[in-house]
């Protein structure tokens, strides 16, 4: 049985793929500023999945270009779902033979290259999950196109310049209500 830790770790994956459920190219290409579009975020976890598992600790490296495309401090980009989603399979595929492995005992040793345990590394992988799982329901409740928003914003301020006016008209005619003629 797989140490409790990867079992955390497998059961935040599921909910990062629910997350994804029903989710089309166009949606998950789709930018809004300055949020990263949700293809670039399932790149930027397969890269970080595919460095602390495979490149970090057992010299393999299948997709060499997620690092330089979709790794920490990459500018965004709208990459094509399938192949993001494509790689992210092949690179958890892999990794799940090495995390069926890990003993308690393996989780305390401190990788050299990040100078952390690797339980300390799988704790801060599940949390990176959890950020971009959170960050990509935000994402998806946003309306897609942003002239609704500008829609919106300009009725705001026309609106709030409508009762600027008629504020100001009613301070104006009850200042003149209450002044005496002048004779």
């Amino acid at each position: 049985m797989p140490h409790p830790l990867i079992v955390q770790l497998r059961f935040t994956r599921s909910e990062f793929t629910r997350a994804l459920a029903g989710l089309s190219d166009a949606d998950a290409r789709h930018r809004f500023l300055p949020m990263n579009s949700i293809s670039w975020v399932i790149g930027h976890l397969a890269s970080a999945e595919q460095n602390l598992w495979l490149t970090s600790m057992q010299g393999q490296t299948p997709c060499p270009h997620l690092d330089e495309l979709y790794g920490y401090g990459q500018p965004a980009s709208t990459p094509k779902l399938s192949e993001m989603w494509e790689a992210w399979q092949t690179i958890t595929q892999m990794a799940d033979l090495l995390l069926n492995t890990l003993t308690t005992e393996m989780l305390q040793i401190t990788n050299e290259e990040y100078q952390r345990t690797t339980g300390s590394l799988l704790m801060r992988l599940i949390y990176h999950y959890w950020f971009h799982t959170g960050e990509i329901m935000a994402i998806r409740q946003l309306p897609r196109e942003q002239t609704h928003w500008r829609l919106v914003t300009l009725l705001l301020l026309f609106s709030s310049g409508v009762r600027l006016v008629m504020r100001a008209t009613r301070r104006w005619r009850s200042s003149r209500a209450i002044r005496p003629r002048a004779r």
